[in-house]
């Protein structure tokens, strides 16, 4: 059972519907933040159905191998994307850019070692399940990890100390939270997937991933509409 791709399929039908729906309401009335949480979602939903691939729609190791990879690089986009959202609120472009240009380097020497070490996926049964196993260098798992989990954790400190900021303002004050909540979710989510995966096991590892995944979105997502109709659906700065 490629218990794996079917956890990742349903976190990638998950995201899509979110982020169409933001992208519809985008189309109603454009927002500059509301334009990059849609970018963050689509690209989100793009990394895990890219990661559904093997198994479910392929078993070219070919196929999967570049899957994966580009699964990687839609990540990464998605990370450059986010980590740019809190600091376009405080009106520090600059740091948002400064942030997105680290996490873009990190992205590119994730990918220069993945060509120059360029190795075909292998399939292996893990605790009874159907995995793909990259034969890419362990520790860029990890590293994608502490780039995720600081992307996470730098975003979500930066919109709970505006809604502390704004707690005068309920709308400002809920918006936040709930984003910084759902941020801080997704944190364990990556934990799971990239970090601890070796100590919880493929299939628990997968299993707290998805369900932290689904449960940071619908926060996130909260906070993105909190309080807006479909005349008013951007997010106060």
């Amino acid at each position: 059972l490629p218990i794996i791709s079917l956890l990742s399929l349903v976190n990638g039908l998950f995201s899509a519907v979110i982020g169409f729906v933001l992208l519809a309401k985008y189309l109603k009335r454009k927002s500059e933040a509301l334009g990059y949480f849609t970018l963050f979602y689509l690209f989100f939903a793009s990394v895990w159905i890219l990661w559904s691939i093997p198994e479910i729609f392929a078993q070219s190791p070919i196929i999967i191998t570049w899957s994966n990879l580009f699964g990687f690089l839609c990540l990464y986009i998605s990370m450059i994307v986010l980590i740019q959202v809190p600091f376009l609120f405080m009106d520090r472009r600059d740091l948002g850019t400064l942030f997105a240009i680290g996490v873009a380097t990190a992205g590119v020497g994730f990918f220069l070692v993945r060509i120059v070490n360029f190795k075909l996926h292998q399939l292996e049964i893990i605790e009874g399940y159907k995995v793909w196993q990259p034969t890419f260098y362990p520790w860029l798992r990890v590293l994608t990890g502490f780039v995720g989990i600081s992307v996470g954790l730098v975003s979500a400190l930066t919109f709970t100390y505006m809604g502390y900021k704004n707690k005068n303002n309920i709308v400002v004050f809920s918006r936040s939270l709930y984003i910084g909540m759902g941020m801080i979710v997704l944190i364990a989510a990556v934990g799971s997937s990239f970090i601890l995966f070796g100590l919880l096991g493929y299939f628990v590892a997968n299993l707290i991933g998805t369900v932290s995944v689904i449960i940071g979105l619908l926060l996130m997502l909260r906070g993105v509409l909190f309080g807006g109709d479909d005349s008013d659906v951007t997010l106060p700065s």
